[in-house]
């Protein structure tokens, strides 16, 4: 899924799969939770979000991490880094010897998409670092 791609049903229908695979049963879940069953229903449905602190003990409960449940791969948000490094060096390269003009549309475009990539699992993990720090 990744955060880039994130469907609140997809998301929901997640959360139910983890929740069955540990056996828990919706109403020990929505007990645990401190929330009404009819709440983890619509959560688990996609027609309700989930704030941090509801993530975090879902987590928990369910024993799993926040980045699993979010299919957030640390190896990919390294990679796509990486990847950005590589293609900036090699557009500053392009432009201070004049050559920008032979760059390649698609190249420009994949690099476009890299940035946005990392700029959305940035401000995300930026807006749990923020949250992290109230709950504390």
């Amino acid at each position: 899924m990744g955060l880039k791609d994130y469907n609140s049903k997809e998301f929901g229908f997640k959360l139910r799969s983890v929740r069955e695979k540990n056996y828990i049963k919706q109403q020990v879940a929505a007990d645990d939770l401190g929330i009404g069953i009819r709440a983890l229903r619509n959560i688990e449905s996609g027609a309700a979000d989930i704030n941090i602190k509801q993530l975090l003990k879902i987590a928990e409960l369910y024993k799993t991490s926040v980045s699993k449940l979010l299919d957030l791969e640390e190896t990919a948000i390294v990679n796509s880094f990486n990847t950005v490094q590589e293609q900036g060096h090699a557009l500053n390269l392009a432009y201070t010897s004049g050559t920008t003009t032979v760059m390649d549309k698609s190249w420009v475009e994949e690099t476009y998409k890299r940035f946005a990539f990392l700029e959305k699992n940035i401000e995300f993990l930026q807006k749990v670092i923020e949250d992290l720090r109230v709950i504390r």
